[in-house]
């Protein structure tokens, strides 16, 4: 796992590759055809131009996803399965002369991580753990019984559990009896989960270290 003051690795974003795609020939004459819109990983068709009589071709590196023959020219809404974010769907028509140049289109990340699990041994240890998305970076907020604080940057989940000491949070002079804390995973595209709430905490507390 990687902490904040993290002596550990970084997550790396990485997009798939083509793969092999089409053996026939380009033909500039060939019209390549337009994709409407975004896709994404929820997305479960695409908007697509092409002429009458040409052939539309829809992959993910070397698979064949969709196949439709254009009776007429103009947009037709084709429904795909859903697709694993991060990779890339190529887009081409073909007709007798050849095939026209490819169109890619990379699948988006519009998928929120699931709601973490969180643990939290207060008293004992006071140490909370979080389970959840592998590469998600973990935000944590300590909600006092008079004052909220901003949400925090604690680290990311990359092959363990996250897990650290209250006495790890800077600004936290004190924690009361009946203060929470939330957590929530923020992953690479920006989404967001649902916030998970720990249980009140039973008496007042003060850190180790505090000032």
């Amino acid at each position: 796992m990687t902490r904040e003051d993290g002596l550990v690795g970084y997550a790396a974003r990485t997009v798939k590759d083509d793969g092999v795609i089409s053996k026939k020939k380009e033909n500039l004459s060939v019209q390549k055809p337009v994709v409407s819109g975004k896709v994404t990983d929820n997305s479960t068709s695409v908007r697509v131009y092409a002429k009458k009589g040409e052939t539309l071709y829809i992959q993910n590196g070397a698979k064949v996803i969709r196949k439709v023959s254009y009776k007429k020219s103009g947009y037709q809404n084709i429904s795909v399965k859903k697709q694993k974010a991060e990779t890339k769907l190529t887009f081409y028509t073909t007709n007798k002369k050849g095939r026209s140049a490819y169109v890619t289109k990379e699948v988006l990340d519009v998928t929120p991580p699931k709601k973490p699990k969180v643990s939290f041994n207060f008293g004992y240890c006071d140490w909370l753990d979080v389970q959840g998305e592998q590469g998600c970076d973990v935000y944590i907020r300590h909600n006092g019984l008079n004052k909220t604080s901003k949400w925090k940057y604690l680290g990311t989940i990359d092959g363990n559990n996250l897990g650290f000491f209250i006495d790890d949070l800077a600004k936290i002079k004190s924690v009361d009896a009946g203060d929470t804390f939330s957590v929530r995973l923020v992953d690479d595209a920006g989404n967001k989960s649902k916030i998970a709430t720990t249980e009140e905490v039973k008496e007042d507390w003060h850190p180790i270290f505090a000032d």
